[in-house]
């Protein structure tokens, strides 16, 4: 987790929403549960929660959310604002953790979400 944390680090500091596994997900709980100042805020609305809206970061400026669809080690992005469920529309495809300081490049391709 330390790899995909430095790579979800950098979508939280450049403010752009994200969507993970569910395994991915318990990872970061896990991780602001042991200590580290995440400023992480995870969601108990169970309301909330059936959108598919898990948390939030930055005092909800980047939502996390968490999907079927979305495998361990894969993420997607918001392009603009933020999201009102896990479904609905403006999200990229699902890329690899591990390409998202290239978001720059991945959000010019929206034309094509």
């Amino acid at each position: 987790m330390s790899d995909e944390w430095d790579k979800l680090q950098f979508l939280i500091d450049a403010d752009i929403s994200f969507c993970v596994s569910i395994m991915t997900f318990t990872d970061l709980l896990k991780r602001s549960g042991s200590g580290y100042d995440m400023g992480f805020d995870p969601c108990t609305s169970r309301e909330v929660l059936k959108t598919g809206i898990y948390g939030w970061f930055k005092n909800g400026t980047v939502t996390v959310c968490v999907a079927k669809d979305v495998t361990p080690g894969m993420v997607k992005v918001f392009r603009e604002g933020k999201p009102i469920s896990s479904g609905c529309e403006g999200w990229s495809p699902v890329v690899p953790i591990d390409h998202v300081d290239e978001i720059d490049r991945v959000l010019q391709l929206k034309a094509f979400w």
